[in-house]
C-alpha cells in the first residue's frame, strides 16, 4: 500500500514539476520577446544618432575644403 501512495505521490509530483517547468518557459519565451522589442528600439536610437553624426561631419568636411579655395 505504501509504494502504491509513493507512485501515485511521484507521478504527481512529475506532473507538477512539468507544469512549472512549461510555465516557466512561457515567461522565458514573453520575457525574450520583450527584450527584443527593447534592444531594437536603442539600436535604432543609436544607428539614427550615428547617421547624423557622420552626415553633420561630411557636410563639416566639405564646407572646410570649399571655404578654403
Amino acid at each position: 500500500m505504501n509504494s502504491t501512495n509513493e507512485k501515485i505521490s511521484d507521478a504527481e509530483d512529475i506532473k507538477e514539476i512539468k507544469r512549472r517547468l512549461n510555465q516557466i518557459e512561457q515567461q522565458m519565451e514573453i520575457s525574450k520577446k520583450n527584450k527584443n522589442k527593447g534592444s531594437k528600439k536603442v539600436l535604432a536610437m543609436i544607428s539614427a544618432i550615428l547617421i547624423i553624426f557622420l552626415l553633420l561631419f561630411f557636410i563639416g568636411i566639405y564646407q572646410f575644403i570649399s571655404g578654403g579655395n
